[in-house]
């Protein structure tokens, strides 16, 4: 991901409140973010800012969130995007095709570690992606 990172010259930022470990697969949670910053990174413009940030919510879950401030997706479609049976397919900021298989994975493979997901996003403005997953207690 540096590559592309450094190519289109994104900053990202981080914000971990704290010592944060969640109870879900190993593997499974580095394809969720890989895929996320991967996306984030694809519909970001030159010189855009993606903020990555993790926190415990109110229901005790791990909260994690991915943001750019890309091209954002049309509202229309947020609620359409992990159903199976619709198709999104997007042009990144420097051509990059996406179709949405990724996104519709990440979601998958969050429920299956008993998380769930969900997306703010504005046209022109934007997109938010939280997942959470559950709090490691030792």
């Amino acid at each position: 991901l540096s590559e592309k990172i450094n190519h289109k010259q994104i900053s990202i930022q981080k914000h971990i409140s704290g010592d944060i470990v969640a109870f879900a697969d190993y593997n499974m949670t580095n394809t969720i973010v890989r895929n996320l910053l991967t996306n984030a990174i694809k519909f970001t413009n030159p010189g855009g800012h993606i903020y990555v940030s993790a926190l415990i919510n109110d229901d005790n879950m791990v909260e994690i969130s991915i943001k750019d401030d890309g091209i954002g997706i049309d509202e229309k479609v947020v609620d359409k995007l992990f159903r199976i049976d619709h198709q999104y397919k997007a042009i990144g900021t420097a051509g990059e095709m996406g179709t949405g298989l990724g996104l519709k994975l990440c979601h998958d493979l969050i429920l299956k570690n008993k998380g769930r997901t969900w997306i703010k996003s504005s046209l022109n403005e934007g997109t938010c992606i939280y997942f959470t997953l559950p709090q490691f207690y030792e």
